[in-house]
């Protein structure tokens, strides 16, 4: 059966207005879901988001096996201690808020801890003294509580869990031959998890932005680094062994950038949005 040239032209016609009709159809309808997450977003951001960075000085203690680690080998020819040294933690901060007394704090921190071994061999009246520092990455995620004092001052308190990555392992030595000193570190896990706590106190002004200040108790749910460390007198080494807990407590300072409203004309939507 052959068809009229006009009739399939007709059809042709039809086909392509359904599908142009259909096509609109379901671009209003995009339009219109976009809308309405928009607007269900503004509705979420009742409570503002914050982006900031922090620094934070490790100060050594003696709490919790934070201590300084003595060690010595099988037979007790040396005795070495390994102390942590001032060291620090540094990165971005972002803060989500979800209740006028509520939000989640995370980010991304690079931690530098520092330690310093000092030798002692009885027999040869020999000391000694090496450093050795250490690298990790430290993802938190804190639960952080509001108390508003007044308008601009709040004081905070928050506790949570941090994800600990620990690139490589370390090593130093000395080179007073015929004797020398080694202390080697080697991770333990390189992903580890911790606790974390914190309080403080927070300034927040509308331009400048928020200042924070507050203190911090980090302490891993497992030692961080097997410790190693070896007298070796030409060629006889002697080595004991130890761990290091990496629990530390710190200052925290803190500062979040101001919340910048666009000053500019708005961009309009598009024909779709319409």
């Amino acid at each position: 059966m052959k068809l009229n040239p006009r009739l399939t032209s007709l059809i042709l016609l039809f086909v392509v207005m359904c599908f142009a009709t259909a096509y609109q159809a379901i671009a209003q309808t995009i339009g219109s879901v976009q809308r309405d997450i928009r607007k269900k977003d503004k509705l979420k951001k009742a409570y503002p988001d914050f982006f900031g960075f922090q620094y934070k000085p490790i100060i050594p203690i003696n709490v919790f096996g934070a201590g300084p680690q003595s060690i010595s080998d099988s037979d007790d020819l040396h005795n070495s201690v390994v102390t942590q040294k001032f060291s620090f933690s540094a990165g971005g901060v972002m803060r989500i808020g979800f209740t006028p007394r509520l939000a989640i704090e995370t980010g991304i921190n690079f931690t530098r801890r520092n330690y310093t071994t000092d030798y002692f061999v009885p027999d040869s009246n020999l000391v000694a003294q090496t450093t050795i520092r250490n690298v990790s990455y430290d993802i938190p995620a804190n639960l952080l509580i509001y108390v508003k004092v007044n308008n601009s001052l709040y004081i905070n308190t928050s506790f949570g869990l941090s994800f600990l990555f620990y690139p490589s392992n370390t090593a130093t030595q000395t080179n007073t031959l015929p004797h020398n000193f080694i202390t080697e570190t080697q991770v333990n896990r390189w992903l580890q998890f911790a606790l974390n706590a914190n309080a403080g106190a927070e300034y927040r002004t509308e331009q400048n932005g928020i200042f924070y200040l507050g203190a911090s108790f980090h302490r891993p749910f497992t030692p961080i680094y097997n410790v190693r460390t070896t007298y070796k007198y030409i060629n006889d080494p002697k080595a004991g062994i130890g761990r290091l807990t990496g629990t530390y407590f710190s200052l925290d300072l803190k500062y979040f950038f101001p919340l910048i409203q666009s000053k500019g004309i708005p961009v309009p939507d598009g024909p779709v949005d319409n």
